[in-house]
């Protein structure tokens, strides 16, 4: 579908310099509403989704949606740490508010944070994000800690998740 959409509008475009001066001017507005009533489609579409955030590879995320956000914790496993202190934002944010973009320190991307070798850990001893995603008590536990820490935000929970890098 969007091939054949993609490509009739390209041909469109071409034959437009040709033909337009033929069209009446209810023609032209024909076209012209239909052009920015697509436009206002695909705008909206486009800013009302936040991007896939990524799960580094030492590590996860585990993220819930609350009215229209989505929050995400990033997590190192054992033996790793973050490349900054978390301690003052435990948590990353996308939504409306933030435009729809990570409210993370990396520029221009979805990387919430990064886990380098280091003495603390944030998985439980012998528990990577790997071995708590296989265990549904584990992953259950550690996505309802996570929820307990959102406990000022307003709203049900909903599509909670454990990504693992």
């Amino acid at each position: 579908m969007f091939k054949q959409l993609s490509t009739q509008l390209a041909e469109a475009a071409q034959c437009a310099k040709h033909i337009t001066s033929h069209w009446s001017d209810n023609q032209t507005a024909v076209v012209i509403n239909s052009l920015q009533t697509l436009t206002v489609i695909l705008e909206k579409r486009q800013k009302t989704e936040c991007p896939a955030a990524v799960a580094q590879s030492k590590g996860g995320l585990v993220c819930v949606s609350i009215k229209m956000r989505r929050y995400c914790k990033p997590m190192c496993n054992e033996g790793f740490d973050f490349a900054f202190l978390r301690n003052s934002r435990m948590y990353e944010e996308c939504s409306a508010d933030t435009k729809f973009k990570w409210t993370t320190h990396y520029i221009g991307g979805n990387k919430l944070a990064v886990c380098n070798r280091a003495k603390t850990a944030y998985f439980p001893k012998n528990q990577d994000c790997l071995t708590t995603k296989s265990n549904s008590d584990l992953e259950a536990q550690l996505i309802q800690q996570f929820k307990s820490e959102l406990m000022d935000i307003e709203g049900e929970t909903k599509y909670d998740c454990l990504l693992c890098g």
